[in-house]
């Protein structure tokens, strides 16, 4: 059988518990392996920065030789923050997407390494409530910047109603993004 060198590992619905915790099982377990040469690496849709609890629970936060892959696979970083590899979307795919979720009436978040810019909306967005270790920028989607990428844009709503306009989003997005309905794991 051949060596294991890494492991990688979903948080929700995989590694923590309903409540969103470490069990004491699956620290010393993964502490086990990491003990063996195995790499242990995390893989969220959360940011780095969202991590930070958990990381420094299994004893890999801020180590230059340990690896966390955030925002769906879009962001490959070093625990140390060091970004190996992304995928971004530039101000022009945000303002699309911006523009769908105003004729939804939904609101959107634009994440740019762990700041989330809540652009102003009728609607409220959930998504603090779910992430409260991060930073929140209440932003006018005119006062977003052109100079920066953005790693993720959430939608963070009641189910119902967002449910019900993700049926309605345009067949040209939809082609030309990626959509990940989250219920209470933002």
């Amino acid at each position: 059988m051949a060596d294991i060198k890494l492991i990688a590992l979903d948080l929700d619905g995989t590694l923590l518990t309903t409540d969103k915790k470490l069990t004491e099982r699956t620290k010393a377990t993964l502490k086990a392996a990491r003990e063996k040469g195995v790499k242990v690496v995390l893989t969220t849709g959360r940011p780095l920065k969202a991590m930070d609890f958990f990381l420094k629970e299994l004893g890999t936060d801020g180590h230059d030789d340990e690896y966390t892959i955030t925002f769906n696979g879009g962001l490959v970083q070093k625990n140390t923050g060091e970004i190996l590899d992304k995928t971004v979307f530039s101000i022009d795919d945000v303002s699309r997407i911006y523009e769908e979720t105003e004729k939804l009436n939904i609101p959107l978040d634009a994440i740019s390494e762990g700041i989330v810019y809540q652009i102003q909306s009728d609607q409220e967005s959930l998504y603090a409530q779910f992430n409260p270790a991060l930073t929140f920028v209440p932003t006018a989607f005119e006062d977003l910047s052109s100079q920066i990428t953005y790693n993720k844009c959430v939608t963070a709503f009641p189910q119902e109603p967002l449910d019900a306009a993700i049926q309605k989003i345009s067949p040209e997005l939809l082609t030309n993004m990626k959509f990940l309905n989250h219920v209470n794991s933002c």
